[in-house]
């Protein structure tokens, strides 16, 4: 499912961190987003937190991508992750949530 190539996708950034045009051919980020805004995710769920989670390495590859994440809505949907996560105690979610936050915010792909 989408929890495995959203992991598949952070592995292979990791192998190929060179490689600039991954996600950003194709508009990648974008049809991930769209992916994980629509149900049965809603921007919730396994998928959304793999994604989180792998946000640190999608921001230091490309500024396009961070462009990308805040207009598809994935920088809304983290701070929203992390204000129900801190509210109902879900501290796995918090994480997830601050992890992509921060990678959003001080990323820095050499340019």
């Amino acid at each position: 499912g989408l929890v495995a190539v959203i992991r598949n996708i952070g592995r292979r950034i990791r192998a190929t961190p060179s490689d600039r045009d991954l996600l950003s051919d194709f508009e990648g980020i974008s049809h991930i987003c769209r992916a994980l805004s629509s149900p049965p995710h809603d921007w919730q769920g396994d998928a959304m937190l793999a994604f989180c989670r792998v946000m640190p390495d999608i921001c230091r590859t490309s500024v396009v991508n961070r462009g990308s994440l805040r207009d598809e809505g994935f920088l809304a949907a983290s701070v929203e992750l992390l204000r129900s996560a801190t509210s109902a105690g879900d501290e796995a979610s918090a994480s997830a949530a601050c992890t992509a936050l921060a990678a959003m915010c001080t990323a820095n792909d050499g340019n």
